[in-house]
């Protein structure tokens, strides 16, 4: 009979020992988390390139019409910025090349204690083995992707790298812009040119030196050098209202010229082109001023003026007087073409003229606009020849540079022809101007 104390059982499978297993899943879990840690890391570090990519591509964009000493400044610090992002891109691939190495060195001593496992009979380590196996794959992927983002900072760098020589260039063309306009505010337009074009070799992009170079060129008689350097700014995807008005005030000058030559076909395109640009601007920008602090549709009453459409010229010169109220200039120009159809009024408007050019004038006695307007109203009004003998001395020695200056003053006496009677000062001044205009080369 069978021993009812003993029961069939099936041979037990062979395990693990324990300390195997124990070794083994430490390995596994501190692998794992330092794979998370990684992974995160590696994920921070693309979404801080990002946003550096993102960041550089919106100081560059503001290009010329931010201040350069802010872009400077903002350029070099995403430069920093791009550097610190670098050396954690070369920690986090050389953190991944030696966790890899360790995983293909786990993997192999895995192996080998599956072989022998194997050998002695214990249970198959395959579950094991081919979790290892699919770290190895994560990792080997993290670290392609840490290769990309390396190249993605490295590039970034190289990009980053001409930035503060840039930088530079660009502040030292603001100081010399800075330079220039104070060159302008004091009618020194020669001297304006010669330090924006230095600026503008420095920073050749910026839209902002490229409107006041135009302007200055355009106003000391390099017409069509000036028109260049507008189109430039025209040709940018938005060109702000100043340089509109600045080009358009080009045209109207060139337009001018032809008309002078007797081209008149050729000078009305320029003007019909002025006209339209000005127009389309007062829609937005009524009260929009010149590096002079005038209103750049008086420019637009000049144009209606040669024209001979008077009632257009008054609408845009009073426009303009809305915006500088206390412009001896749109006064003065009120006032002639009021003068023959209307005299009284006129010489109400040349009387507020006076006033104000003699304010001007008292800031600054070099101002010589002020002055031939000043000497306009005082002809005007009846001022005897005496009374403006000395300005007129005056005005011709502070435009010895400026010949188009008394173009235009000679031109606003012309137009007082018209008035019956003739004021007494009127032939003697236009006889000493055509004089003085006779004695120089370049009228």
């Amino acid at each position: 009979m069978e021993n009812p104390s003993r029961s069939e059982t099936s041979p037990q499978a062979p395990t693990i020992p324990s300390r195997w297993v124990l070794w083994a899943l430490a390995a596994v879990g501190i692998l794992l988390i330092v794979l998370v840690i990684l992974w995160t890391r590696t994920a921070n570090l693309n979404n801080a390139v990002n946003d550096l990519g993102t960041q550089l591509d919106t100081v560059l964009e503001r290009g010329a019409l931010a201040s350069p000493t802010d872009m400077a400044l903002e350029l070099r610090l995403l430069e920093g910025k791009a550097i610190y992002l670098q050396e954690q891109a070369d920690q986090a691939f050389a953190s991944l090349n030696t966790i890899l190495t360790w995983t293909q060195a786990l993997g192999i001593a895995v192996a080998v204690v599956a072989g022998i496992v194997t050998l002695v009979g214990f249970a198959d380590n395959r579950e094991e083995k081919q979790r290892l196996n699919a770290d190895h794959e994560r990792l080997a992927t993290e670290l392609k992707e840490a290769r990309e983002l390396y190249g993605k900072v490295s590039t970034l760098v190289t990009q980053l790298e001409p930035l503060p020589q840039r930088s530079a260039q660009a502040i030292q063309a603001l100081s010399l812009a800075q330079v220039a306009q104070q060159q302008i505010q004091l009618k020194n337009l020669t001297e304006a040119v010669l330090r924006l074009e230095a600026a503008h070799r420095l920073d050749p992009e910026n839209a902002v030196i490229l409107y006041f170079l135009g302007d200055v060129c355009v106003r000391s008689g390099q017409k069509l050098k000036g028109l260049d350097y507008l189109k430039q700014v025209m040709s940018t995807e938005d060109p702000f209202p100043s340089a509109k008005a600045s080009y358009a005030y080009a045209l109207r000058l060139i337009g001018d010229d032809y008309y002078e030559q007797g081209d008149e076909e050729q000078g009305k395109k320029y003007y019909q082109e002025a006209e339209k640009l000005y127009r389309h601007l007062y829609i937005d920008n009524p009260e929009l001023l010149d590096i002079f602090g005038e209103s750049v549709y008086g420019a637009l009453g000049g144009l209606y003026r040669r024209w001979g459409d008077v009632d257009n010229a008054l609408l845009y010169y009073e426009r303009a007087l809305k915006t500088t109220p206390r412009s001896s200039y749109l006064l003065n120009n009120i006032a002639a073409l009021e003068f023959c159809r209307n005299r009284p009024v006129g010489e109400e408007r040349f009387k507020d003229a006076l006033s104000y050019a003699n304010e001007k004038l008292r800031i600054d006695n070099t101002d010589y606009w002020s002055i031939f307007d000043r000497t306009t109203a005082q002809i005007a009004l009846g001022s005897a020849f005496d009374d403006i003998r000395k300005d007129l001395a005056d005005a011709f020695k502070l435009t010895a540079a400026d010949t188009s200056a008394v173009k235009k003053f000679q031109s606003g006496l012309n137009e007082l022809l018209c008035a019956n009677p003739l004021p007494p000062a009127l032939l003697p001044a236009i006889e000493v101007v055509e004089a003085e205009l006779k004695g120089r080369p370049d009228a």
